[in-house]
């Protein structure tokens, strides 16, 4: 079936009028503590939105609590300044290797090659909205004596212990320093021109919540490599103005007094790994901004207008599963299962009805494929869940066409 019209974007520095989908008591319940909100609407028969993340945590644990029938992820870019990625590329880290997951190793790589302007260039056609955080911002980059800038993370720091490699003679400047603002001001810039361009800049949202000073269980954070909340707020505060300023997006979460930390959070506890609630108002303030009118907006016929959408208190894995696939290196399509718990993944790579390769059950529950010498497709992928009690669910990836 095809995708429904979708409607042209609204002036420049706006995004659209949005309505949330939700009962009246779910909106009073926005004031309140919110451990019981739920939303009740029908299914909804238009297509979902298609989101891009640049970013890390915040935006991407946001997205689970957008509901899966209403937005659709079209691709992640992660570990990745704004300042690395409008640099010269820069060397690989020798320490991309010790990293234990595939995604990881790939963001390393592709933040080195500064590949967030091409990847926004080759999905702004099919995206409708994009969410943008600060949050690879935190740990600085590394300016490379032999040109380049790269980012600087957890990861990175991680695989650089394990492996006891030499300290790199590359200069590191952290975030809040003279030279980090002053590369930042200037990527900002080419941020922008690159979203206008690419026709996105009226789509795009910057989500950027306050970092928590405490727990759920009222306990002040801890810092976050030195970096305490409240230090990291001050700082934030002249970063998003700078960003409203040169980019000229709406701010998703800044004015939120109530976030705090979960000391349960599936990555451990920092003051921007949020609690469920949290995570909602988000989401909500994101839904509010994305949802259109049913009447239509400026002249739009109502048969050509984007999806709405809505927002539920139900995290995306209770969904069923899904499988997503992208491309991020030539010859290449990687298959990620999201929303399931289950104990083991396997893979079937298809153009059209032809099986081309098979990876068997592992634990992993995303995996690459290399199609070179497999034309450029189109290729979709068939992930098999196996969960604890050993019943099999089968889900299928979109279709994939090399570029």
């Amino acid at each position: 079936m095809a995708r429904p019209l979708r409607a042209r974007s609204p002036p420049s520095g706006t995004c659209w009028a949005w309505t949330i989908d939700c009962p009246t008591s779910t909106r009073a319940d926005l004031d309140g503590s919110m451990t019981s909100l739920h939303t009740h609407t029908t299914p909804l028969t238009e297509a979902p939105l298609r989101v891009f993340l640049s970013g890390s945590c915040v935006s991407r644990d946001t997205f689970e609590f957008l509901h899966p029938e209403s937005f659709e992820l079209v691709d992640y870019v992660a570990r990745q300044s704004l300042i690395s990625a409008f640099s010269p590329p820069a060397p690989v880290p020798a320490e991309t290797e010790a990293m234990p997951s595939p995604f990881q190793r790939r963001m390393s790589a592709s933040d080195a090659a500064s590949e967030l302007p091409a990847t926004v260039e080759a999905v702004a056609t099919g995206t409708d909205v994009v969410l943008w955080d600060l949050v690879d911002e935190r740990l600085g980059v590394w300016e490379h004596r032999g040109g380049g800038w790269s980012t600087d993370s957890v990861e990175l720091r991680a695989a650089r212990a394990m492996i006891g490699a030499p300290a790199s003679d590359a200069v590191h400047h952290a975030f809040g320093s003279a030279v980090h603002r002053r590369e930042f001001d200037a990527a900002l810039l080419r941020w922008r021109d690159l979203l206008i361009e690419s026709g996105l800049r009226d789509r795009t949202l910057l989500v950027v919540p306050p970092w928590a000073e405490r727990t759920t269980t009222g306990e002040a954070t801890p810092p976050s490599f030195d970096l305490g909340a409240g230090q990291a707020n001050a700082l934030l505060t002249d970063y998003i103005g700078r960003a409203r300023e040169v980019v000229g997006v709406p701010v998703v979460g800044a004015d939120d007094p109530l976030v705090l930390a979960d000391p349960d959070h599936k990555w451990g506890l920092a003051p921007f790994h949020y609690d469920d609630q949290s995570y909602l108002r988000l989401a909500l303030a994101i839904a509010a901004r994305c949802a259109r009118p049913r009447t239509g907006h400026q002249g739009i016929p109502v048969d050509q207008r984007p999806p709405s959408v809505r927002a539920t208190s139900m995290r995306r894995q209770d969904a069923p599963p899904s499988v997503t696939l992208f491309s991020v290196a030539p010859n290449t399509v990687t298959a990620t299962v999201h929303r399931s718990t289950g104990r083991a993944f396997a893979f079937h790579l298809f153009s059209g009805r032809a099986i081309l390769a098979r990876q068997h059950y592992g634990p992993s529950r995303e995996h690459s494929f290399d199609v070179t010498g497999l034309g450029r497709g189109p290729f979709h992928v068939k992930a098999f869940v196996l969960d604890d009690e050993r019943q099999r669910t089968s889900v299928v990836s979109p279709r994939v066409r090399l570029g």
